[in-house]
């Protein structure tokens, strides 16, 4: 009777890890076919890459529509890449298969990082406590802390930077604890 009860309790462990191992492969392929739509691909500095994250836990939330990486988080898209300690991506629609296969269904609406963040794009290296993206208008913004960018000799931070990618601008903020600092290195001479 014993042995019995014993095999049951193993069937039981057994079935659950097999559900558990298909739930992670469907949210897998979900995020998989997100991946491989035109629009989700959009990276900050607008190439069409795919994205790869990696984290030490992440949360689905299909009603609220957003994906939450959490711990040493890594993001990487072409030559961009963000660190952070948080990284919230939310959608324009659900993460529901039948709304993957749409053009505009399941685009990244705007991601949100948060503790420690870095990011490497183009020439330039930027740090913050915060960075906001958002997709429609293609805005960065950092905030919070010192943030600061740095491309090549020069540097610039301030409590607020806002990078407008469309048109290439930049605007620089101080506020009551940071006033605006730059460290511009003059171009050397060619002889």
């Amino acid at each position: 009777m014993e042995f019995s009860v014993q095999r049951t309790r193993y069937f039981k462990k057994y079935l659950v890890t097999i559900l558990l191992l298909a739930a992670i492969w469907l949210i897998l392929s979900a995020l998989a076919a997100y991946a491989d739509e035109k629009d989700v691909n959009v990276a900050v500095d607008g190439s069409y890459n795919k994205i790869h994250i990696t984290s030490d836990r992440l949360i689905l939330n299909r009603n609220d529509n957003y994906s939450e990486f959490l711990g040493n988080v890594r993001a990487t898209q072409g030559e961009t890449i963000i660190t952070s300690d948080s990284l919230k991506i939310y959608y324009s629609k659900g993460i529901n298969s039948k709304e993957i296969s749409g053009n505009e269904e399941g685009a990244i609406k705007k991601i949100y990082a948060s503790g420690n963040v870095q990011i490497i794009m183009d020439d330039k290296k930027t740090s913050s406590q915060q960075a906001v993206y958002t997709s429609k208008n293609k805005v960065l913004v950092l905030s919070g802390g010192e943030s600061k960018i740095i491309s090549g000799d020069n540097s610039v931070t301030a409590e607020k930077i806002t990078l407008y990618r469309e048109d290439g601008h930049i605007v620089i903020e101080g506020g009551k604890k940071k006033r605006v600092e730059a460290i511009l290195s003059p171009e050397k001479e060619i002889k």
